[in-house]
């Protein structure tokens, strides 16, 4: 089950229903959705158009009726005009759903263009909530998890344990005369140092026009309209306001045919004129080139395939190459992943087709010698915190598409052996020398080996002396 949460008063009931019909349009087959409506006044009418969303995809809606006594400190924050007390419900969820322990929150200036499954299954362990950076560079130069509240995945059973809903308000009432950013800046403020887990940008990616976007990605999972004027404003320049037309028109607010001239081509048009009315030196900006050369060039050269870096502190940085690893793109749009500190590779290699995404956590052990064959499109690949990967090593996808491979925390994958698709290997184990793993390896703490690889030994603990990438 995927858990959703969107929050609306009838105002925004139509936008709230844009942003469910571009999740259940994009959900798997196998995808369970689940929505958790925090409904702040919206009229039964526009309640009976949300529910026949059902008819994109079969899911379950639930709208949470709220009681705006809850919220009675937070209608103190004097901030922007255009937030909105259901901005605030968001800070309460554990309390108005104490029956979920996870749930994805949305705003409803949003449109999600994947499947929701991968975010949902992020681990968050040890950390009350996960999101991405916030597109402001002071904001993130201040506080280096700093996140935009738009799209937060919810660790609720944390919440609860350590009473982070407390600490939100008493945050509140200390500051009620400081806040600037509302609910965004009392969610950082109180869980920065260590209680927010950073995410891949691809879930979040905050477009205003043409240049001010935090990513330049062409195909995004998740689109955040953050400036005032939405797409649903006529002549707004915002550089993804077709997305919004397109899920619109699987909602019973789509446009009726004597309006779609006014908003799509008389619209398009005015957008121009009115970006060349507030940006008329827009190409003097640094900024202007850059986002035509990732947005158009850099597609042609690279054909959407990337190299990504990621610091501790969840900071992104785009690289050519990693030294060791030698990576062979045979598709588009597919992506490597390399957490620091990254340890020491020597002669591996990775080969990826379309759509396709391996991801290495830090490892303090030297890594020498592996293949990932990835040929298939959309497969993916996960490699947990102190991975040691050994001569010969082969993860192997095979030819079938969809595929996704897991090796969890300080795993050691020993000579020559082969992983072969669609595999989960848990925390803690080790992987025989010349072992072929064909099917999952669950209990942690393990040797695995044989061919086929079954469990030889139990309760094993490891390290291999000698090899720490910080003796090397």
């Amino acid at each position: 089950m995927i858990n959703i949460c969107l929050a609306s008063d009838n105002n925004y009931a139509k936008y709230l229903s844009v942003t469910a019909a571009s999740i259940l349009a994009n959900a798997k087959k196998e995808d369970d959705i689940c929505f958790y409506i925090l409904d702040g006044g919206i009229e039964e009418d526009n309640k009976n158009k949300i529910l026949s969303l059902k008819e994109i995809k079969n899911c379950e809606i639930n709208f949470i009726k709220i009681d705006d006594n809850l919220f009675e400190d937070y209608k103190k924050v004097k901030t922007h005009s255009y937030i909105t007390l259901a901005t605030y419900y968001r800070l309460k969820l554990s309390e108005l759903l104490p029956f979920v322990d996870k749930i994805i929150y949305f705003d409803c200036d949003i449109i999600v263009n994947s499947s929701l499954d991968e975010l949902f299954n992020v681990s968050l362990e040890n950390y009350a909530l996960g999101g991405v950076l916030d597109i402001s560079k002071r904001k993130t130069a201040k506080n280096p998890t700093y996140i935009n509240a738009g799209m937060i995945v919810f660790n609720l059973e944390y919440i609860r344990k350590n009473n982070i809903e407390e600490e939100f308000l008493n945050y509140t009432k200390e500051n009620i005369d400081k806040i600037k950013t509302g609910d965004q800046e009392i969610i950082n403020e109180v869980l920065k140092g260590g209680r927010i887990k950073v995410l891949d940008d691809s879930w979040n990616v905050q477009s205003s026009n043409f240049i001010g976007r935090s990513s330049y990605m062409k195909n995004p999972n998740v689109v955040h309209y953050i400036s005032k004027n939405k797409p649903w404003h006529f002549g707004s320049f915002s550089y993804h306001k077709f997305l919004w037309f397109k899920y619109l028109e699987l909602t019973p607010w789509k446009l009726k045919e004597e309006e779609k001239d006014y908003w799509y081509k008389k619209n398009k048009i005015m957008s121009i004129l009115l970006y060349l009315k507030h940006r008329p030196f827009f190409f003097l900006r640094p900024g202007f080139y850059k986002a035509f050369y990732y947005t158009y060039i850099d597609f042609l050269i690279n054909r959407g395939n990337k190299i990504i870096e990621i610091d501790k502190n969840g900071n992104t940085k785009r690289k050519l190459f990693i030294k060791g690893l030698y990576i062979k793109f045979k598709g588009r749009n597919s992506t490597v992943i390399v957490h620091k500190p990254f340890p020491k590779f020597k002669s591996c290699r990775i080969s990826l087709g379309d759509n396709s995404k391996i991801e290495f956590q830090h490892s303090k052990y030297r890594v020498k010698g592996f293949i990932i064959r990835g040929n298939p499109s959309n497969i993916s690949c996960f490699v947990g915190k102190n991975f040691s990967l050994m001569s010969g090593c082969n993860i192997m996808f095979g030819k079938t598409p969809g595929i996704k491979v897991t090796i969890g925390n300080n795993c050691w994958v020993i000579n020559n052996a082969k992983i072969f698709k669609g595999v989960k290997v848990a925390h803690d184990c080790i992987i025989g020398s010349d072992s072929l793993v064909l099917k999952d390896c669950l209990e942690p703490n393990c040797l695995y080996a044989g061919i086929p690889a079954k469990k030889a030994k139990e309760n094993i603990i490891w390290e291999r002396r000698g090899l720490r990438a910080e003796d090397l």
